[in-house]
């Protein structure tokens, strides 16, 4: 990252990684990117458990499992101290101190799936439930900048999109709540697909704002068409195809780079915003990946 575009990122490096901001209230727009930060990470961990569980590329996916659950942790605990005790934040706690209980036990013994991996199956859309409400919450009451903060929600549901489609291919593959993994899949595939169209063309209903450079646009296009690969793997096993290792494979190994540059999007579009907006408040979010 160039020393100049830094600087937008600073202040969410510091709510994001532990480093105490207890004095500064928290912004809308940190508050959604945390919020949907979180929806991401709770379907990062079902998916590397998931992936675990039928051993492809476990050690991989074991490190994805443990830098997740620990970014979860993080932001969860800076969410408390810094933004409004709200009873949507409050709803988390109960619900994702369980699936940090299945998360850990995956990793204390990944050679033996089992309970775990249904405990988090069962819970994890909970989880994603209550972070998606908390976004919901900040969109439903902050008038200001609407557009801005409904396309930095659709730019980060392309995230969250990403990984709960490849949870559900994984758990349809384990054998986990087949019919039901199996509409969430399809839903999960729509959803992707209605974002990243609206990101390219602009969607006036939905507030979402059509890129404003060529920068932008160029990332999204690139995005859409890696999204097409993994798009028909998802499709093909709803259709009753067999999900093959070397599918998986394909899948885990677009997955990360994919998820990556859905958040260089989101940075995209952060920059070009500010770029047109010199008048507005510092808008920061950061570019570190708890997958990395």
């Amino acid at each position: 990252m160039s020393t100049l575009k830094r600087p937008l990122f600073i202040a969410a490096c510091l709510l994001s990684f532990g480093v105490s901001t207890t004095h500064v209230a928290a912004s809308a727009q940190e508050r959604l990117y945390t919020a949907m930060q979180q929806a991401t990470l709770s379907q990062q961990i079902a998916k590397s458990s998931c992936f675990v569980a039928t051993f492809n590329d476990k050690d991989d996916n074991l490190r994805q499992l443990k830098n997740s659950l620990e970014q979860y942790e993080i932001n969860h605990q800076n969410a408390l101290t810094t933004q409004e005790d709200t009873a949507e934040l409050k709803a988390i706690s109960p619900i994702w101190r369980l699936n940090q209980f299945a998360g850990l036990l995956t990793l204390d013994t990944p050679d033996t799936p089992g309970l775990d991996i249904d405990m988090t199956g069962r819970l994890n859309s909970q989880l994603l439930d209550q972070n998606m409400k908390v976004a919901d919450s900040i969109l439903a009451t902050e008038t200001e900048e609407k557009p801005f903060l409904s396309t930095l929600h659709a730019t980060m549901r392309l995230g969250v999109a990403l990984q709960k489609a490849t949870k559900a291919y994984c758990y349809l593959s384990y054998g986990l709540d087949e019919n039901l993994n199996g509409i969430k899949l399809r839903q999960d595939v729509y959803m992707f697909d209605r974002d990243i169209k609206a990101l390219l063309e602009g969607d006036l209903e939905r507030n979402v704002m059509a890129p404003a450079n060529e920068t932008l646009s160029t990332k999204l296009n690139r995005v859409q068409n890696q999204w097409q690969i993994v798009r028909r793997k998802l499709l093909a096993v709803i259709e009753g195809e067999p999900a093959h290792s070397s599918d998986f494979k394909i899948i885990s190994a677009i997955n990360e780079p994919l998820l990556r540059e859905t958040r260089e999007i989101t940075q995209a579009f952060i920059a070009g915003y500010k770029d047109h907006h010199k008048d507005s408040d510092e808008i920061v979010l950061h570019e570190d990946s708890p997958i990395n």
